[in-house]
């Protein structure tokens, strides 16, 4: 029994040039969704430090505004508060005042 290698028919490679296009879509598919992924990520770490942010500012305005609305209801004279506000915000002192700051940082 002698077999002819003519006759013998070579199978094509699995998929061919198809094949290869298939599996290389494939590839820059997967390679576009984890660019997207680590894009999302990015923003959602940058968004939740603006909320973090803007809490912070939020709690601080309400200091401010319960610091304001207990000088309202206390009835005390609010002078001593235009005092503080010019003292702390403007650096406004009295004529013959001495100011000292410590620049020590404690």
């Amino acid at each position: 029994m002698q077999r002819s290698f003519a006759a013998k028919k070579k199978k094509p490679a699995a998929g061919g040039l198809l094949g290869v296009l298939a599996r290389l879509l494939v590839l820059v598919f997967c390679g576009y969704l984890l660019v997207c992924l680590v894009s999302n990520e990015l923003d959602i770490m940058i968004k939740n430090r603006q909320i973090a942010s803007l809490e912070e500012q939020i709690a601080q305005q309400q200091a401010a505004s319960t610091e304001l609305q207990r000088l309202l209801e206390s009835g005390d004279d609010i002078s001593e508060y235009y005092e503080k506000i010019a003292r702390e915000k403007l650096g406004y002192s009295y004529p013959d005042e001495q100011i000292f700051v410590d620049i020590t940082g404690q």
